[in-house]
């Protein structure tokens, strides 16, 4: 792959199992990545007004270096790549059978596995400060697999191909044959079925040699918005879905963590996915990214009640990306009036704007949009729980990734009984988490993403001290790396005595801030865990199975686990209830997302039209 954003940038050095911290320092300021957007098939360079002076950099959060520089999209760029997702996506639709747009897929995924692996664990955790041990073994694998997973699903020559029906005589539809077809006029697309009509006293037709297809198209174009603290797998898991369907796809990735979404262009190109299908625009640094980064703007006023005044923008860049020079990049992408998806990962607040604007601009098209808006979510850890097993789920569900993860569990609900026991091994077992350089593979936790996220979580803590009047059981310190000399990192945080109304266990904080809940009564425990405006995802640690599902069918939430968490399989559909979302990505529901059905019926009989 040539390296287009800046010299070297694709021709670093694989990674060492023991890396220090003077593995992330540039040798002078030339080695430095200008980050640009991708748009049919090549990186487009800044126009002739004053974009130059929009640059801004980005931050390693290990070390405070300039990671990279970034040259924001303009209007006219969006406007340009639009019209050549346009073009290309009729070309992606029409001229590339469902084989061969798996085939392409993949090729990816193989080039990956074989080629990339170690580079973009690198990549992932230079930009987000999350440790090479995560990046290394979930992200990549998982992006991996999401690719070979609809490449199998929409692939005629696998049995299990999503569009096809091998139930030749189901019952349960009126005696009608439904049997998978391969129409030679759309490449053997697996993405129709049939359906053969009787001929009986309720059937509209006359004629057994009536039937009617039912073909499934993709929408079009489609918008793409992602989230900092997963940058490449957000990326694959919405284009691999959409690509796989004959869609054309505009990413705008987190003006934070752009690099993976750029490289991931190339990555399409390489294997054969015509220009302008995929392309990368870069947004505005809208967030005060240069000054360390910031996407809550939480104000107290001082007194001792701390009011304060709080964005709720917490875990995406805001599409409003913009600034005196009115360009907004996602707020053009999601008001043209070609685009028809959006797919959103974010923070409610943006959400709510994006379906607000995109169902006023566009008639019909919320039911086009794809929202993931964080959570606030309970793990139940019930009288009967292996105990060792529910400490390290609730060390998953609040100290992965650094704490910065929608999914959370971080209202931790404790039957009274066990209370004494979990805390005291959560506490012995945490304080033994090794916080350091994220690419030393020994590391279990790294930096905050960035100074100004850090502080967000720590004026969270000062609340659950000071105003929720919450015990804290164990850290909140800020650590400063002996290498560096920064200090990005925070310990992970544990409060007791909370209550249900506390701020601290009601509000997002995205960072490893855990609120410890006892409970007693079952029936109380699951009207407390659904006592929230979110929904994404739940936990329940128990040896009785029964009792585990018979408590999952009433809790509110997308996806539940049992004895585990923040499990991330592709195969299963992800979204929330409530204020965490519509809709769903990965699965078998992303693809239902990607494209609409048409239904063409064809009369057997010529006299069968009476009137």
């Amino acid at each position: 792959i040539k390296g287009h954003v800046g010299n070297n940038y694709y021709n670093r050095k694989s990674i060492n199992r023991n890396v220090s911290s003077s593995s992330h320092e540039k040798e002078n300021e030339s080695d430095i990545p200008l980050l640009r957007s991708f748009i049919n098939g090549k990186y487009v360079a800044e126009e002739k007004n004053n974009q130059m002076e929009q640059r801004y950099n980005l931050y390693n959060a290990a070390t405070g270096k300039i990671r990279a520089i970034v040259q924001p999209s303009s209007l006219s760029m969006v406007n340009d790549a639009v019209e050549y997702s346009k073009l290309a996506q009729i070309q992606w639709w029409n001229d590339y059978s469902c084989d061969d747009r798996a085939e392409i897929l993949r090729c990816v995924a193989n080039d990956i596995r074989n080629n990339y692996l170690e580079e973009l664990a690198i990549m992932e955790t230079n930009d987000t400060g999350r440790v090479i041990r995560e990046t290394l073994s979930y992200d990549i694998p998982h992006s991996i697999n999401c690719l070979e997973y609809y490449a199998n699903l929409i692939s005629n020559s696998n049995r299990g191909g999503y569009f096809q029906n091998d139930n030749n005589n189901n019952n349960n539809n009126h005696d009608r044959n439904i049997q998978p077809i391969k129409m030679k006029n759309s490449n053997d697309d697996p993405f129709h079925q049939r359906v053969n009509f009787p001929t009986d006293h309720d059937s509209i037709s006359s004629c057994s040699s009536s039937y009617a297809d039912i073909v499934r198209e993709p929408l079009g174009i489609g918008v793409m918005i992602g989230a900092w603290n997963y940058p490449f797998c957000n990326a694959i898991q919405k284009s691999a879905a959409a690509l796989a369907t004959g869609n054309s796809i505009l990413c705008k990735p987190s003006e934070r963590t752009p690099s993976s979404t750029l490289f991931l262009a190339e990555l399409y190109q390489r294997a054969g996915v015509p220009d302008g299908t995929y392309q990368v625009l870069l947004g505005n640094n809208a967030s005060g990214i240069n000054a360390g980064g910031t996407h809550d703007n939480l104000n107290k006023n001082g007194n001792n009640n701390h009011n304060y005044n709080q964005s709720k923008n917490n875990h995406n860049n805001n599409y409003y990306n913009g600034n005196n020079n009115n360009n907004k990049v996602g707020e053009a992408l999601i008001s043209h009036p070609d685009i028809r998806k959006v797919s959103f990962t974010g923070s409610l607040s943006t959400g709510k704007q994006i379906y607000a604007n995109s169902s006023s601009i566009h008639s019909g098209f919320k039911d086009n949009i794809t929202l993931e808006l964080g959570g606030k979510s309970p793990l139940l850890i019930l009288d009967d729980a292996n105990m060792n097993n529910a400490v390290s789920g609730a060390m998953l569900a609040n100290w992965y990734s650094n704490g910065q993860v929608c999914s959370n569990g971080t209202r931790v609900f404790v039957h009274q009984s066990r209370m004494k026991e979990f805390l005291d091994t959560l506490v012995q077992r945490t304080s033994q988490l090794i916080i350091g350089d994220p690419l030393d593979p020994s590391s279990d936790i790294g930096p905050m993403i960035d100074r100004q996220h850090m502080e967000h979580v720590q004026r969270y803590i000062e609340i659950g001290k000071n105003v929720d009047k919450a015990t804290l059981c164990y850290g909140e310190t800020t650590l400063t790396s002996s290498a560096t000399g920064k200090n990005c990192y925070l310990q992970p945080t544990i409060f007791t005595d909370c209550t249900d109304d506390m701020t601290i266990v009601q509000e997002e904080i995205f960072g490893m801030v855990m609120c410890v809940l006892p409970f007693t009564d079952e029936q109380d425990l699951i009207r407390r865990a659904n006592n929230t405006k979110y929904g994404l995802a739940a936990g329940i640690f128990t040896n009785d199975i029964p009792r585990a599902h018979r408590i999952a069918n009433q809790l509110h939430a997308g996806t539940i686990w049992i004895n585990n968490y923040n499990l991330g399989h592709i195969e299963l559909p992800w979204g929330g209830f409530k204020d965490s979302g519509i809709g769903r990505d990965n699965g078998l529901d992303a693809l239902q997302s990607w494209t609409t059905s048409k239904s063409i019926y064809v009369e057997g009989n010529p006299d069968a039209i009476s009137f």
